[in-house]
């Protein structure tokens, strides 16, 4: 089961309920904005409150079940995403079900570790998951095109794009059939960064060892006459630091997120990639649900939530940017003339990708698509 909600059929999709829900927690014809949600976490109270503060109908959810929604991650607590934007959102969707829909949140791989967040859901081992899609590389074959490298400036653009594929190809869609989408969404642009080796010509990769976080980062690397290696994030600080590599591939919002400053010296800067997440859920427990409380989840999540994550991604990688000097790091900017080497250099993996598809799959028309959307000459 998936859902095929988006910008231009979301009106299609949310069920009549959705009018009732709206009626009763007070909201009108203008969508939700779940970016300035997730900034600003609603205040508790005595009784549930809707966006615009107006107290949630009782009645709107009386015969409706009580749903605990166990959501395992292999991320730390106080992950920027998870502070800001999915709790938040979480406790928008308790107060707009009147406390009917609820969330056990077990972070840092308590329930959950990093390759299986997206089986665990579909299995029902948890209710929700969430994850990078490169945790588990071959799952997800057509979303990785969101991650060849020199396409995206940011976040939000990729987001924007990856919903644009998803909702126009249904093979893109099918990739999620064993659950419930919540939302999906790039992270922020990634560079190479590496703790003593300055990177600046395609040759200098030649012989290190770097971490790559999806299959299309290690056909990058490797085609560079490096050597990739998947691993997952909270074991970079220990890898870098003991030299067991010399670098990784990373969205500028990871360095921090990590402590990875303390550990690395260089970054060459390139918009070398944009990486990709996911929150899924169970369809058993989505099917659960009744109608009003799937129509909150239809308002709150699926683009809407998929922004919100984004726009957090920007706002901490910029950040993350900012300090590059501070924390002491050489930095190595790619200008038009040495971008061009790397994306001559690297011409090949989108033709890999596209080779490597089934021919059920229409993969020349969406990586087509994907330039075209993204506006790559």
């Amino acid at each position: 089961m998936h859902s095929k909600v988006g910008r231009g059929r979301r009106a299609l999709a949310v069920t009549a309920a959705l009018g009732l829900v709206l009626v009763a927690c007070g909201g009108d014809d203008e969508p939700t904005d779940t970016g300035e949600a997730a900034e600003e976490p609603a205040d508790g109270g005595e009784e549930a409150t809707g966006d615009d503060g107006a107290a949630a109908d009782p009645d709107a959810f009386a015969d409706a079940p009580e749903v605990e929604v166990v959501f395992g991650h292999p991320f730390p607590d106080q992950h920027h995403l998870a502070v800001n934007v999915l709790q938040p959102w979480m406790d928008e969707v308790t107060e707009m079900t009147n406390g009917t829909v609820t969330f056990d949140v077990q972070p840092a791989g308590a329930l959950s570790g990093p390759p299986d967040n997206y089986e665990h859901p579909a299995a029902g081992v948890t209710d929700m998951g969430w994850a990078l899609h490169g945790y588990t590389p071959g799952q997800f074959p057509i979303t990785q095109v969101i991650e060849l490298p020199f396409v995206f400036d940011s976040a939000v653009q990729g987001t924007e794009v990856l919903w644009d594929l998803y909702e126009e190809f249904p093979e893109f869609q099918e990739e999620y059939r064993d659950v419930q989408v919540l939302a999906l969404w790039a992270h922020d642009v990634g560079d190479l960064f590496t703790t003593s080796s300055p990177v600046e010509s395609t040759d200098d990769v030649r012989g290190l060892s770097i971490r790559t976080p999806a299959p299309m980062q290690n056909a990058l690397v490797e085609t560079l006459g490096g050597s990739a290696v998947g691993m997952p994030a909270p074991e970079l600080y220990d890898s870098l630091d003991r030299g067991v590599i010399d670098g990784l591939l990373i969205g500028h919002s990871g360095v921090p997120t990590f402590g990875l400053e303390e550990v690395l010296g260089h970054v060459t800067r390139g918009n070398f990639f944009v990486g990709t997440m996911f929150v899924v859920m169970n369809p058993a427990t989505w099917e659960s649900m009744s109608p009003e409380q799937q129509a909150v989840f239809e308002e709150t999540a699926f683009e809407n939530l998929s922004m919100a994550l984004a726009e957090d991604m920007d706002r901490v990688g910029g950040e993350a940017v900012d300090q590059f000097e501070e924390w002491g790091f050489e930095i190595h900017e790619l200008d038009e003339a040495q971008l061009q080497e790397w994306r001559d250099a690297t011409a090949g993996v989108p033709q890999s990708w596209i080779d490597s598809m089934p021919d059920d799959v229409p993969a020349q028309e969406m990586y087509d698509r994907m330039i075209e959307l993204a506006g790559v000459n």
